[in-house]
């Protein structure tokens, strides 16, 4: 199955509010609508997409916005750990609600690019070790109090607390905050440890929404979002209202109602049948039956992400790396591409971060190479190697796949079917001792994945337990060059060693898909987080 518009029927990226909080100081033009669908087509495999109809897309796209509706978006759950800490992002759904109640200080564009959201500059000084920090004038948060320099201290002292166990901790470990001092009533000067030559994307992070000075009720969320909370039934529904005052300009809809949909079935069915407006990542199977219904649209970008395993490098037999190393050569890649992908993806190297400038593409791609994996588990003692595998739900069509894509080494894989919020619920299987391989993904930079996940106190040092030694040195080592090229080549040495001895198997880049009802506009790409990152201030129906 090729994977083009004509084939798939991906909608193309419309023109962005003027004052939507994503390009600030970006007037939309004609120009700029054909050339932002330009980068948008070349980011997903659009080939000769503007030759047809880039000239009636971009006259679409200039309808005037309506106001008005009720935003029903079916999204994936996770049982009873959900949260509505924005601090706290253990799946998707805390990422919906934490874009749309809340705002970082900047944020990623379709490029990748940091771009400023409650920051309006930051400027390095003195070796990129102090950076100046503006906030935007007249920001406030749900409760009316006025965004100032004394919230963001606030919130960077509270994500440092190891008592809050915020996600962030290990990414804000750099600042000096016993230097950093507000400035101005808007202004703050940051004090690193060491210097940090990329801080505009740090603040990028998933992770780091500002929240008000002394605010710790996460259960009456107030941030500075385009919605306002309303309801929430944990593993059931949320319920937020547009923010009228929001300084990125306010949303068109009145209503956001996220539903968990955990039944991939049900949650085709339901957009088909009217009953959500649009759905993240329905199942591949499902994509001829919605590029074909007249009433749904399909929105796609080829992102940094990847369905993915890990071992846990402290757990027998994966503390020896020959088993580690086995099991990167034994999966067929190409079997998960074309039967768990259906051929809508890209082959991966065992790394995650695709498109980002971190990302190391010059290390060789690894091949299938069953013989070669079955010699290293016989040196090892392991041949014939049983493992189980805990799955996602009942039918995991990942674990399934992964499965039968080892079976030529000789490894037997066991699914251990798990309902899908135990899966991540504190007492699942999710980093815990009950099993030693799971399955993950991470739809983010190299650097963002590595302060998560690799360095000794990340909040998910737990999937590898990578502790290559003095790796973690280099890598803060290397987060301060301000050259960029001088720091992405050293990120990329760094990525070496994660790809000989590291405990992920990352076998594809699974292009990121989503679909919606053809009668929203407004809607806009980009690669790091499904339905636009969750941007749904944008969004309004025809």
């Amino acid at each position: 199955m090729s994977y083009d518009d004509s084939d798939v029927g991906v909608d193309t990226p419309e023109a962005e509010d003027s004052s939507s909080a994503d390009s600030p100081s970006r007037g939309v033009t004609r120009r700029r609508v054909l050339q932002g669908a330009a980068a948008a087509g070349g980011a997903l495999v659009l080939p000769g997409f503007l030759s047809g109809n880039a000239r009636a897309a971009a006259d679409a796209v200039f309808a005037k916005p309506k106001r008005g509706g009720n935003l029903r978006v079916g999204q994936t759950g996770s049982g009873t750990s959900e949260t509505l800490n924005p601090l706290i992002l253990p799946t998707g759904l805390e990422v919906l609600r934490s874009s749309n109640l809340y705002d970082k200080l900047f944020v990623f564009d379709i490029l990748l690019d940091p771009q400023p959201n409650l920051a309006e500059s930051m400027t390095a000084r003195k070796g990129s070790q102090v950076w100046q920090l503006k906030l935007k004038k007249g920001v406030h948060f749900h409760s009316g109090k006025e965004l100032t320099a004394k919230d963001v201290i606030y919130t960077w002292k509270y994500i440092l607390d190891p008592s809050t166990k915020s996600e962030g901790m290990t990414a804000l470990e750099p600042l000096d905050m016993s230097r950093t001092k507000a400035v101005g009533k808007y202004e703050i000067e940051i004090h690193l440890k060491r210097p940090i030559g990329a801080l505009p994307d740090l603040f990028a992070s998933r992770h780091l929404s500002i929240i008000p000075s002394g605010f710790s009720n996460f259960e009456r969320p107030n941030g500075t979002g385009p919605f306002k909370f309303q309801s929430w039934t944990p593993g059931q529904q949320s319920v937020f209202v547009r923010n009228p005052n929001y300084h990125g300009g306010a949303p068109y809809v009145d209503t956001l109602t996220v539903i968990v949909m955990n039944d991939d079935t049900a949650k085709v069915n339901a957009l088909l049948g009217g009953q959500v407006d649009a759905i993240n990542t329905p199942p591949i199977s499902a994509l001829n039956t919605l590029k074909n219904a007249s009433n749904v649209k399909l929105l796609g970008a080829k992102g940094p992400g990847a369905p993915s395993l890990y071992m846990r490098m402290d757990v027998a037999p994966f503390t020896d790396v020959r088993v580690r190393q086995a099991m990167r050569y034994a999966v067929d890649r190409q079997m998960i591409k074309d039967q768990f992908a259906l051929g809508i993806a890209s082959i991966a190297n065992d790394l995650y971060g695709r498109g980002f400038p971190s990302y190391a593409r010059n290390i060789a791609q690894r091949q299938h190479d069953p013989d070669r994996a079955k010699s290293l588990l016989k040196a090892a003692g392991q041949d014939g190697l049983t493992l189980t595998l805990p799955m996602r739900g009942p039918t995991d069509a990942l674990a399934i796949t992964f499965a039968q894509a080892v079976k030529d080494a000789g490894i037997t894989i066991k699914l251990q079917p798990t309902p899908a919020g135990g899966y991540w619920d504190p007492n699942g299987v999710y980093l815990s001792p009950k099993a030693s391989f799971y399955i993950t993904g991470w739809p983010v930079s190299f650097e963002d994945q590595a302060v998560s996940a690799l360095l000794p106190n990340s909040p998910f040092i737990g999937e590898t337990e990578w502790n290559y030694p003095g790796w973690a040195a280099a890598f803060r080592k290397a987060q301060g060059i301000a050259d960029a090229k001088k720091r992405n080549q050293a990120y990329w040495d760094l990525q070496k060693p994660l790809h000989e001895q590291g405990g992920y198997i990352v076998p594809i880049f699974r292009d990121q898909i989503d679909a919606y009802s053809s009668r929203i506009k407004g809607v806009h790409r980009n690669p790091l987080f499904p339905l636009g990152y969750y941007n749904f201030k944008t969004w309004w129906f025809s």
